[in-house]
Formats: C-alpha cells, structure tokens, sequence
C-alpha cells in the first residue's frame, strides 16, 4: 500500500494540504510501527495543450490513414488501438503475467505523453506513409 500526499516547501517548512488528512489515512491503512515516508516533486501530467494536439490533429490525421487501408475506426477505437500499441503493460501476479493492459492517457507524464505521440508519429508514417505535424509545428494543406 502506497500513499500519497501532497505539500508545499517554504522558508525551510512543510506543510500539508490536508494535515488532518495525513494522519488520519496512514492509521486507517497502516499497522503501528515503522513506516518509510518518500519525498519526490509532484508529478506534471500531460497538458490540455498536448490533449488538444492529441484529439485534434494526431488521432484524426491517423484516423483517416488507417481508413484509406481499408481499416475503419472511429476516434475512441483509435485512440484504444494506439494505447495498446504503445501504453502496453504487463499485470503480473505471483509472478505470472495474467493480463495485459493498456495506461491511460491521463496518467501519462508531459515526457511520458511525448515520447508516446513520437512513437505513433513515427509508426504512422512507417506504415500508413503519412507525416503528422510535430505539436506547434505549421503545415501547408493542398
């Protein structure tokens, strides 16, 4: 069991959002005795600006490619086809792998979220022969 909690640093002091909240999770969770606390900055998920690329030019643009071959799938499925390509992830339990399944988007790191369009830009363009402009990137229509 893992918690998490989130704090600010100022002048030398921590301090929680939600103090009561704090203590009140680790006695529900935790056995008495020792415990091990992690520290890490917060994690930056992807951005509404690398959403609205995502949605608004890459699923489209792949959209439309894998339907001139003949495959026809609407946003969701192909947004969920590029998830299971590229976000797939082993569950294992008592060390069998028993399913696999794909991350969400939205769990998804700025980083994380960046290396994942490259991947879909650079298979699009492997197998469905298309360039999908790089976010910000502007392009000329025919």
């Amino acid at each position: 069991m893992e918690l998490a909690f989130k704090a600010r640093l100022r002048d030398g002091k921590v301090s929680f959002l939600y103090p009561e909240q704090v203590a009140t999770d680790i006695r529900r969770f935790f056995k008495e005795g020792s415990l091990e606390i992690a520290v890490r900055e917060p994690r930056v998920y992807r951005s509404s600006q690398q959403n609205r690329y995502y949605w608004g030019v890459l699923i489209p643009v792949v959209m439309d490619g894998l339907k001139e071959a003949g495959n026809y799938f609407d946003r969701q499925e192909t947004h969920e086809l590029l998830k299971h390509r590229f976000l797939t992830e082993d569950v294992i339990v008592n060390g069998e792998k028993v399913i696999e399944g794909a991350r969400s988007t939205t769990k998804l790191t700025q980083r994380e979220m960046n290396d994942y369009m490259d991947s879909v830009r650079a298979w699009a363009y492997e197998y469905l022969g298309i360039t999908i402009p790089v976010q910000g990137e502007q392009t000329e229509i025919f």
